[in-house]
């Protein structure tokens, strides 16, 4: 079977996804174009994942969570995971090793409906003290995929994946990452998955 995918997703929360593209609107355009497995990846957070739960459910796409994770020495890989809450926990884990300062913007995070739930006080697009391998030793421990980002795009926007025999959804409704994983494996030269 072959589903539509969109893996590596940002908010306005992302600097370079620009001030007005908040979740709403981002689910907005991947139902537009028939996208059925998503995954919202802002840089370096993974706080707009709860809202893109919410929206990704009522339109009837299956939601991935995580974020773009920029490590030491500017190696940055996406990182997916099919549960909310490890998500989040990761997010909140990888914060505390960005470096501190301000980014000069506006980093809110927000509900479905669009309503600010807070702020971020730390650069969200500036490099961690982790280095990629520790990175991506962590994510296998939290039974999560990461895909080596080489370039400017390592994934492109939008994507067939071919998930086979495999179902998309596993019994409690999350995203079955082992049919995503074998899928991304199968895409192009120059892609890793890890």
């Amino acid at each position: 079977m072959k589903v539509t995918a969109a893996l590596n997703l940002h908010t306005s929360l992302t600097a370079s996804a620009g001030q007005g593209l908040s979740p709403v609107k981002l689910v907005e355009q991947l139902k537009e174009r028939k996208v059925q497995v998503a995954a919202l990846t802002d840089v370096n957070t993974a706080l707009n994942c709860p809202a893109f739960a919410v929206l990704c459910r009522s339109a009837g796409i299956a939601p991935l969570f995580g974020m773009e994770a920029r490590a030491a020495a500017g190696a940055r890989a996406v990182i997916l995971f099919s549960d909310l809450e490890t998500a989040l926990s990761f997010s909140d884990a990888w914060y505390k090793h960005l470096q501190p300062g301000s980014s000069g913007t506006h980093q809110y995070y927000v509900d479905e409906g669009g309503s600010i739930l807070g702020s971020v006080a730390k650069p969200l697009n500036t490099d961690s003290t982790v280095p990629l391998p520790s990175l991506l030793r962590a994510v296998q421990q939290h039974r999560g995929i990461a895909i080596a980002a080489a370039g400017s795009n390592a994934l492109p926007a939008c994507m067939e994946l071919d998930i086979g025999a495999h179902p998309l959804l596993c019994a409690d409704g999350a995203v079955n990452l082992a049919a995503v994983r074998a899928a991304i494996a199968k895409l192009p030269a120059g892609t890793a998955v890890l």
